[in-house]
């Protein structure tokens, strides 16, 4: 008997941590440094401790404020539930701004009102968009990039012995690879393969000359 009461005394304590999970709303920029030519989007991760499903979102811009209601049913059956979605943004101009995802819950049904959801959790992200970071040009002695776009191999050629390296570097300044040059060559190819799809810049600081890649 005392063994049953044990049973049943952990089969009730697991059952109420289970539905104890609260509602949670996390959010994040992409890109996360944006600049005025990025097409901004706000990736949304929500949990609850229920089966559901993503109804949509609706957002408001004041200034600055950007404002992101989304909302989600839930059913009754315990089935814990992790949701990620993408919503658009758009362009920005160049400023600080602050994005505020409001989640908002209401039984599944057929149909629904403002009414029926009520505001579970909340989250914010503040980020800055930025000008496009400047690329030097200095036509005295130039270089070319082919083929741009790429996918796997890229060619840099130029007409002026020199000695140094070439850098592949992403928007936000991180050197992704590197390249030495040799003084007897006129050009180099580099393997970008293990480049994610985006905008890259190309730089030989010894030209003093930055070119952006577009890897595909």
């Amino acid at each position: 008997m005392r063994k049953l009461l044990s049973i049943l005394w952990v089969s009730l304590l697991f059952t109420h941590t289970n539905f104890s999970v609260s509602q949670d709303l996390t959010i994040s920029i992409q890109p996360s440094n944006p600049s005025i030519e990025d097409e901004i989007y706000l990736t949304t991760i929500i949990s609850f401790p229920s089966s559901g499903d993503f109804l949509g979102s609706n957002i408001e811009k004041q200034g600055n404020t950007i404002k992101i209601d989304v909302y989600v049913c839930q059913s009754a059956q315990h089935m814990p539930t992790y949701i990620q979605d993408s919503i658009y943004i758009g362009f920005l101009n160049e400023g600080n701004y602050t994005v505020i995802a409001y989640l908002r819950m209401a039984p599944c049904k057929q149909t629904y009102s403002l009414e029926d959801f009520t505001l579970e959790d909340s989250d914010t992200v503040k980020f800055r968009v930025n000008e496009p970071l400047s690329i030097e040009e200095d036509m005295q002695y130039p270089y070319y990039i082919f083929p741009n776009p790429a996918e796997s191999t890229i060619n840099i050629a130029w007409n002026h012995p020199i000695k140094g390296n070439v850098q592949i570097i992403s928007l936000d300044g991180q050197l992704l690879l590197q390249k030495e040059i040799h003084t007897d060559n006129y050009g180099t190819s580099i393997d970008v393969s293990t480049l994610s799809k985006g905008i890259y810049l190309v730089r030989i600081p010894e030209m003093n000359q930055t070119k952006k890649l577009v890897i595909e």
